[in-house]
C-alpha cells in the first residue's frame, strides 16, 4: 500500500537546489536520475507522482532529511528500510557535492560564509557485517542512480563481484551436499540470507566508493557491460578512500587499521569527517563484536 508524500518533504528534498544555474550540472542531473529510478524501482510509472514511498517508509523520511539519530529494531521491514536510506545517502552525497563546486566556483575569498566541507572528502560510512551484505545493498544503491542495468558505468565491477558476490560451492559429494541442503532448510531464513550457501560471509573487508562525470571516469573496466546508462556518471568501486564519497567496511577491518595506525597504509584520518554512519544488520554486529563499533564510532 502507498500513501500520499507532502511536496514538503520528498519532492523539495530531491529538487532542491536545482534551480540555479551556475550548479555543476553533472549532479544537477544526477538528482533527476535518483527520481527517475526511484520510481521505476517503486512500480510507480503509473501512479501519481505523490506516491512514491510506502507507509512504513513516508514516516522516516521526514526524520531522515532533518539528519535526526534513529534507532530502528523493526526486521519485518528491512528492505524498504535500506531502499529509503540507500536514497537519502545518495542525496546526501550529490547535495554536497554540488555544494562545493557551486562555491568553488565564487571568486570571493570569503570562506567563513561558506564552510561546506571537512577535512576530508568522505562523508558517507556504512558499517555492515558481513561481504554479502555490502554486496546486496551497494547494487541496490547503484540501481538508483543507473537503473537497472548496474553493471553500466561501475569501474571495477568484475572485481568487486569475485570478492563481495556469491560464492561457489566446490563440494562434488551428493550426500554431503544433501546434508549441508537439510541444515540449511533447518536455520531459517534470516539465517541463510546471511550465512548461506552461496553468501560471502566474511566480515573483513573495506571499501571505497566515488562518483565521477562520465568524461573524468576513464574507461569501464566492465567489459561484459554494454548499455549505456541514463546517468551522467559513472561509480568507481575500490577508489582510494581518501578520493571515495561512500566507505563501506566491517568494524573489524576498520578497527584492525586502527591498531595499526603507525602504519602509513593504515591511517584512518579519512573518518574525520563522516556526516552520516549507517550501522545496518546491528544485531548481527551486536553478535560479532560490539567494541569494535564503539571504538569506530569514536573515530568519526
Amino acid at each position: 500500500t502507498l500513501t500520499k508524500v507532502p511536496s514538503s518533504s520528498f519532492e523539495i528534498q530531491l529538487s532542491k537546489n536545482l534551480k540555479t544555474r551556475d550548479a555543476e550540472k553533472f549532479f544537477e542531473y544526477n538528482r533527476k536520475i535518483l527520481k527517475e529510478n526511484w520510481n521505476k524501482l517503486r512500480n510507480t510509472k503509473r501512479r501519481k507522482q505523490q506516491q512514491l514511498l510506502t507507509k512504513f517508509q513516508s514516516t522516516l523520511y521526514p526524520s531522515l532529511v532533518s539528519y535526526a539519530d534513529m534507532l530502528l529494531s523493526d526486521n519485518n521491514h528491512r528492505n524498504e528500510l535500506h531502499s529509503i536510506i540507500a536514497l537519502h545517502i545518495m542525496n546526501h552525497v550529490l547535495t554536497s557535492r554540488g555544494r562545493i563546486q557551486r562555491n568553488n566556483k565564487k571568486k570571493d575569498d570569503d570562506d567563513d560564509a561558506r564552510r561546506d566541507q571537512g577535512y576530508t572528502r568522505p562523508t558517507v560510512l556504512i558499517l555492515l557485517p558481513t561481504r554479502g551484505t555490502c554486496y546486496t545493498f551497494l547494487h541496490s544503491m547503484m540501481s538508483l542512480l543507473l537503473g537497472e542495468d548496474t553493471t553500466a558505468q561501475v569501474e571495477n565491477m568484475d572485481r568487486f563481484q569475485t570478492e563481495y558476490g556469491p560464492v561457489e560451492n566446490m563440494s562434488d559429494n551428493d550426500d554431503d551436499d544433501r546434508r549441508r541442503k537439510a541444515i540449511l532448510e533447518s536455520k531459517g531464513e534470516e539465517w541463510n540470507s546471511l550465512f548461506g550457501d552461496d553468501v560471502n560471509s566474511d566480515d573483513d573487508f573495506k571499501l571505497g566508493v566515488s562518483f565521477l562525470p562520465k568524461s573524468l571516469s576513464g574507461k569501464n573496466n566492465n567489459k561484459d557491460s554494454k548499455k549505456k546508462s541514463s546517468s551522467s556518471s559513472s561509480i568507481k568501486l575500490y577508489s582510494s578512500f581518501y578520493k571515495s564519497d561512500i566507505i563501506f567496511a566491517s568494524p573489524l577491518a576498520l578497527k584492525m587499521n586502527s591498531v595499526e595506525e603507525e602504519d602509513e597504509e593504515n591511517d584512518i584520518d579519512y573518518l574525520s569527517s563522516i556526516e552520516i554512519c549507517f550501522l545496518a544488520y546491528s544485531e548481527v554486529l551486536l553478535l560479532q563484536n560490539w567494541d569494535h563499533v564503539r571504538d569506530v564510532l569514536d573515530l568519526c
